[in-house]
């Protein structure tokens, strides 16, 4: 839990720093490619300064693969999602992918299924309804919501099996600079001098988005649901950091002027007590 309380701290100062950057405008296919490309100094970093392991393993093929689907999914999910949502709104659909690893966790035999954990569900599923609203009607967020979930959720699996066969700051290495080695034919240097705003942005974004990958990769290894224990922590502090944060423009970027309405309210906490409790009752 200690872990899992540290990861959602850095989570959910990278959701703030993820909010702006979209809020840039970059493409998907932009913030895709530059998210990856710098992570990779970083994993190469902790590659070093971090226990080593590498077994090869025909496994690692489809599992790579499945990472390099996954990832594109999510982060171009996040792009469609996050510029209709702040963070804490995202952070609470994001719940619902607790419910998703659970019953495949149980399915593979990680969990096991008890009433406690059907409960947890529904009162998940009421929070989550009380804190959605007429954003949910915007054409494609819904779509975008549930690919970025699935995605999420996938990548967590692959993650969980990869780490059984190299080291985690090698798993994120390889997989980026896979990623990038596949989309860097598409980019000219013009290309990188047009998108200096978005890069600088970035750069901030992923070094916080590297330690939570790092660090959510070893709660991974627990099981993807201990994962997924993440989000209602990260919501919470999501919640706190928008409350006292009077500088919008400092949280949301561009789009401090249209998330001036969307200051958590009563029903909002209410609907967060939902969700914790929904998350909390698994545990029993």
């Amino acid at each position: 839990m200690p872990l899992a309380v540290l990861t959602s701290l850095f989570w959910a100062v990278q959701s703030f720093a993820e909010k702006r950057t979209v809020s840039a405008g970059p493409s998907r296919r932009d913030f895709f490619y530059y998210s990856c490309l710098f992570l990779i100094p970083f994993a190469a970093i902790m590659v070093f300064v971090t226990p080593f392991y590498f077994s090869l393993s025909y496994w690692l093929i489809p599992i790579f693969a499945g990472a390099l689907l996954f990832r594109y999914g999510k982060m171009a999910a996040i792009v469609a999602t996050m510029k209709h949502l702040v963070p804490y709104e995202s952070e609470s659909y994001m719940c619902l992918s607790v419910i998703l690893a659970y019953v495949i966790d149980c399915l593979i035999g990680v969990k096991a299924f008890s009433l406690f954990g059907v409960l947890s569900i529904v009162i998940t599923l009421l929070g989550v309804f009380l804190i959605a609203d007429v954003k949910l009607k915007i054409k494609n967020l819904q779509k975008g919501i549930i690919i970025r979930i699935l995605c999420d959720v996938g990548l967590a699996y692959c993650t969980r099996y990869a780490l059984s066969y190299c080291s985690n700051a090698l798993f994120i290495l390889l997989l980026n600079s896979i990623i990038v080695l596949i989309f860097s034919w598409k980019y000219k240097l013009s290309d990188h001098k047009k998108n200096i705003t978005v890069i600088k942005l970035v750069i901030i974004q992923q070094f916080l988005g590297f330690i939570v990958l790092f660090l959510g990769n070893m709660v991974t290894q627990q099981s993807v649901t201990a994962y997924s224990f993440i989000r209602p922590i990260e919501l919470a502090i999501c919640i706190l950091i928008a409350m006292f944060v009077k500088n919008k423009s400092l949280l949301y970027g561009q789009s401090a002027e249209l998330s001036k309405s969307r200051s958590p309210k009563i029903k909002d906490g209410i609907a967060i007590a939902f969700i914790v409790a929904g998350i909390v009752l698994q545990t029993i």
